[in-house]
C-alpha cells in the first residue's frame, strides 16, 4: 500500500509540474524568462515552445500508462479509492488554477 501510495504522489508531482511548466499562462511565462535571460530569437522561441509542447504530450501519456497500471494492481475496493483521489486531486487542481488566474 506505501508503494501504491508513492506512485500516486510521484505521479501526481509529475502531471503538476508538467501542467505548470507547458500551461498557456504558465508557459507563456516561461518562455517569456528564458527569452529574456537567454536572449532567444524567435525561431528559438517557436522550437523551443514545440519541444515543450511535444514533452508535455509524452509526459501525459506516460503518466495516464502508470495509472492504469497502479490501478490494475488494486482490488476493486481501492480501485474505488485510488479513482476518487484522482478526481479529489483534479478538481483541487482546476480550482487552485482557476483561483490564481491561470
Amino acid at each position: 500500500m506505501k508503494r501504491i501510495t508513492l506512485m500516486v504522489c510521484l505521479l501526481t508531482s509529475i502531471a503538476t509540474y508538467s501542467a505548470y511548466a507547458v500551461q498557456d499562462a504558465g508557459g507563456d511565462k516561461y518562455m517569456q524568462k528564458l527569452t529574456s535571460e537567454l536572449n532567444l530569437s524567435a525561431d528559438q522561441q517557436s522550437k523551443i515552445k514545440a519541444i515543450m509542447m511535444d514533452n508535455r504530450a509524452k509526459m501525459k501519456q506516460e503518466r495516464d500508462n502508470a495509472r492504469q497500471q497502479v490501478r490494475a494492481t488494486l482490488t476493486p475496493e481501492q480501485q474505488t479509492k485510488f479513482d476518487a483521489m484522482k478526481a479529489s486531486h483534479m478538481h483541487k487542481h482546476y480550482r487552485d488554477a482557476s483561483a490564481s488566474g491561470s
